[in-house]
C-alpha cells in the first residue's frame, strides 16, 4: 500500500514579522482614535456635571430668594442660610471654593462648601468631580474638580463695593463665569494650569454650560471685584450701572478674554 505523507508548510519568520508589523502600525492608528473618542465621551460628561450644577445654583435661588450661595453662609441641614459675620476672608473662600465637604450634610456640619450648601438640589453629588480629574475620591477634605468664582462671593460680601447677592445683581448673568472645570485634563492641558491658550468647561450665572478658551488669563483685566488669585479673568462680577466695579460699555469685547468654541 503506497502512502503518500504531505507536510504542511508553516508561516516563516519574515511572514510572521511582516504580521506583525502590520497588527502595530494598525494599533498605533486605532489607540489615539480610541482614547480621543474616550475622553469626547469624558468631556460630555463633563459639560452635564456642569449643567446640573447650573441647574442645582437655579433651584437653590429659587428657594432662598435669588440669593446666590456664598462663604459668607452656614447652613444647618433643613434651615434657611444663615449669613454670618465679620469681612471676606481668603482662607474661607479656599474651604467654600474648592473643597467638597462632607455629603450628605450632618446635622452638626459647622464647614459650609458649595457642594454642601447644594447638596440638596443636587441629584448626585458625583457630579462635583470631572470624569476625567485623576485626583477624584471620597475624602470630604478632597478638592473637587469645578471651583467657584473668586468675584461672585467677594460680590456678595461687597467689601466697599456695590454687593451683588442674587443672580438679579448681574448685568449679564449669562456671561459671568460661576463654576470653571480648574483644569484643562480633556485638551491636554492638565500640566499648564489656569494660563493662556487653556481650554475649560464652565457654567453660568444663567445656569448654562460651556466650552471657552482663555485669553489674558492672568495678565491684563478688568477692574475685580476680587483679589487675583490666579482664576479665569473673565467678566469679574459684571454688576448693575452705578457699580464702581467693572461694567459693559461701548468698548466691551467679549473675545478679549476668551474665545467662544463650539
Amino acid at each position: 500500500m503506497l502512502t503518500i505523507n504531505r507536510s504542511r508548510a508553516g508561516f516563516t519568520l519574515i511572514e510572521l514579522l511582516v504580521v506583525i508589523a502590520i497588527i502595530a502600525i494598525l494599533a498605533s492608528i486605532l489607540f489615539p482614535v480610541f482614547s480621543r473618542a474616550r475622553e469626547s465621551a469624558r468631556k460630555a460628561a463633563c459639560i452635564s456635571n456642569l449643567k446640573q450644577l447650573g441647574t442645582a445654583v437655579l433651584l437653590y435661588c429659587g428657594d432662598y430668594d435669588g440669593m446666590l450661595p456664598s462663604s459668607i453662609l452656614y447652613l444647618a441641614p433643613g434651615a434657611r442660610p444663615t449669613v454670618t459675620s465679620g469681612n471676606w476672608n481668603s482662607n474661607n473662600f479656599e474651604l467654600f471654593a474648592k473643597v467638597r465637604g462632607t455629603l450628605p450634610p450632618p446635622p452638626t456640619a459647622e464647614a459650609q462648601s458649595w457642594p454642601m450648601l447644594l447638596f440638596s438640589h443636587m441629584k448626585n453629588w458625583d457630579i462635583v468631580w470631572c470624569p476625567s480629574d485623576p485626583n477624584k475620591n471620597g475624602d470630604p477634605s478632597s478638592t473637587v474638580s469645578y471651583f467657584w468664582k473668586a468675584a461672585v462671593d467677594y460680590a456678595w460680601w461687597g467689601d466697599g463695593m456695590t454687593t451683588a447677592r442674587r443672580e438679579g445683581d448681574f448685568s449679564f448673568p449669562s456671561e459671568q463665569m460661576l463654576l470653571y472645570e480648574h483644569s484643562g485634563w480633556h485638551w491636554g492641558d492638565a500640566g499648564r494650569g489656569l494660563s493662556d491658550g487653556v481650554t475649560l468647561n464652565m457654567v453660568f450665572i444663567d445656569g448654562h454650560a460651556a466650552t471657552k478658551r482663555l485669553r489674558e488669563a492672568c495678565g491684563a483685566k478688568p477692574p475685580m471685584a476680587s483679589p487675583p488669585t490666579g482664576e479665569p479673568a473673565w467678566y469679574n462680577c459684571n454688576m448693575e450701572s452705578g457699580s464702581p466695579v467693572y461694567n459693559k460699555g461701548a468698548n466691551y469685547d467679549p473675545n478679549l478674554w476668551m474665545d467662544n468654541l463650539p
